[in-house]
């Protein structure tokens, strides 16, 4: 048996070392385009229902963008601190500016950690988010530091767009 492999980033700028395009809302519209088109191809019997999946998706893909638009523009602070650098795309859309505590995929040494939490503290960060993925003690180490609070972004959990609008909102809950 043989099995296709839609790479579905294909016109996606990518980030280096950052696979994680499926965080960015416009992304993913991008990516179900091409899951529609290759889905048609492959089975041009059913190409009217892959459209209106899809065009019923987008619907929802759209308004769940306007609202996290709404909600995160505004903030005064563009900055979040998050250990696993999983949300640059999202970071990207939002025209926020992640700040990863994990290095080249490892904990911080002493010396980088003293400069994560110098900066923590400039850019007046208050919430530090986890990924339950990853272990929790750099960034339990920075927000005792800072006075902040730990929060969860989980990049992989299963509800998309219930965690997109949690996302969301913990951000929003971080900067107020």
């Amino acid at each position: 048996t043989k099995m296709l492999v839609l790479d579905a980033r294909d016109d996606i700028d990518l980030r280096e070392q950052d696979p994680h395009v499926w965080v960015s809302p416009p992304l993913v519209r991008h990516m179900v385009g091409r899951i529609r088109d290759k889905l048609a191809e492959l089975d041009p019997a059913h190409a009217a229902v892959f459209a209106r999946n899809h065009d019923a998706f987008v619907a929802e893909l759209d308004a769940l963008d306007a609202e996290l638009h709404a909600l995160l523009d505004p903030l005064p602070n563009r900055k979040f601190m998050v250990f696993h650098p999983a949300w640059g795309y999202f970071a990207d859309e939002f025209h926020l500016v992640m700040v990863p505590i994990e290095i080249a995929g490892s904990d911080p040494s002493p010396g980088e950690l003293s400069e994560i939490i110098d900066h923590a503290r400039e850019a007046d960060i208050r919430f530090v988010f986890v990924s339950p993925q990853f272990s929790t003690s750099s960034a339990e180490t920075i927000a005792d530091e800072i006075g902040a609070v730990i929060a969860v972004m989980d990049p992989l959990a299963e509800d998309w767009f219930g965690n997109m609008r949690s996302v969301a909102d913990g951000l929003a809950e971080a900067h107020q």
